[in-house]
């Protein structure tokens, strides 16, 4: 049994406790921590776990350590779990708020032989990993572009109230393109591969009495491998019916992930016969009823 001990007990957290509790056979969260001791008791009764105020006694009670706090603090406090011999540390995106950071977590995690992991988790969402087998089987031919768009929406004073914290870069580290975008900008790193070029316009609307970074940008990408991409990301939507719309063209076909208002997503493929649904639209985190071999099946006999 993998004990995990847990830092910060913010809006994250809960789906990392689901998480854990769906894996109850292999792992239990034995200590959380988090400045406020009446939530942190709270969150520790219904887990049935410890609570401790100190973070820096988190990790000697424990095999595992998740950091789910503010971005200023993942550096620091990650630096401190390394000192203290942590072999197994996950850290939320982004890793850190500046390059030399990162560096800096990276040779620490080397020298001392620790498995550092961020919170990149849209690699592991069922309907993305079919997106990604579908380009790497290439039987759409090269990949010839990307398009993300990502609709996101908070009043002024809904963003105080769920990101209280978030006001400030040096806190956030940007804006949304760095807080929220760096999901989607990682998965088109992976279906695309390494960038050469980067290029991005940003502005302050909706939210701009309330954070210091921006919250609508473009960026625009060009790959290693000769793809072009761009990426929209907004926090300044009021009304929408998609969250997530992400294309990947080919030079036979592409193949679309969307995720919808209700949670619900679906991957839809164009080829030369024609738009096939071949992921109905189901719960986020879902596989449906088709698995990745049996979409790859089915694609190849329509397509051969």
């Amino acid at each position: 049994m993998i004990r995990i001990g847990m830092v910060g007990l913010g809006n994250i957290s809960g789906f990392h406790r689901a998480g854990i509790r769906a894996h109850a056979d292999r792992a239990a969260l034995s200590v959380v921590c988090c400045r406020s001791r009446e939530h942190g008791e709270a969150v520790a009764r219904e887990a049935g776990c410890a609570y401790i105020p100190d973070y820096r006694e988190v990790f000697g009670q424990c095999d595992a350590v998740m950091l789910l706090t503010p971005h200023h603090l993942h550096y620091p406090m990650a630096r401190d779990a390394l000192a203290a011999g942590v072999k197994h540390l996950f850290i939320e995106k982004p890793v850190t708020n500046t390059l030399a950071e990162c560096d800096d977590l990276i040779a620490r995690a080397e020298s001392a032989g620790a498995s550092v992991t961020v919170g990149y988790v849209l690699r592991f969402v069922p309907v993305v990993q079919q997106m990604k087998a579908i380009l790497d089987s290439g039987r759409l031919g090269a990949p010839v572009a990307g398009l993300c768009r990502t609709e996101h929406g908070f009043t002024p004073e809904e963003f105080k109230a769920l990101l209280t914290w978030a006001a400030k870069t040096e806190h956030l580290g940007g804006g949304v393109l760095f807080s929220h975008g760096c999901h989607y900008v990682d998965v088109m790193l992976w279906m695309l591969g390494d960038v050469t070029e980067a290029t991005c316009v940003r502005n302050h609307t909706l939210l701009r009495n309330v954070m210091e970074g921006e919250d609508s940008a473009f960026m625009n990408l060009r790959f290693a491998g000769g793809a072009i991409g761009s990426y929209f990301a907004t926090w300044a939507v009021r009304y929408r019916e998609l969250s997530i719309d992400l294309r990947v063209y080919c030079l036979d076909g592409q193949v679309i992930f969307q995720q919808f208002e209700d949670a619900s997503t679906a991957l839809t493929l164009i080829d030369k016969t024609g738009r096939q649904a071949l992921q109905p639209a189901v719960p986020a985190g879902d596989i449906g009823r088709r698995s990745i071999a049996a979409i790859l099946e089915a694609y190849g006999a329509a397509g051969a």
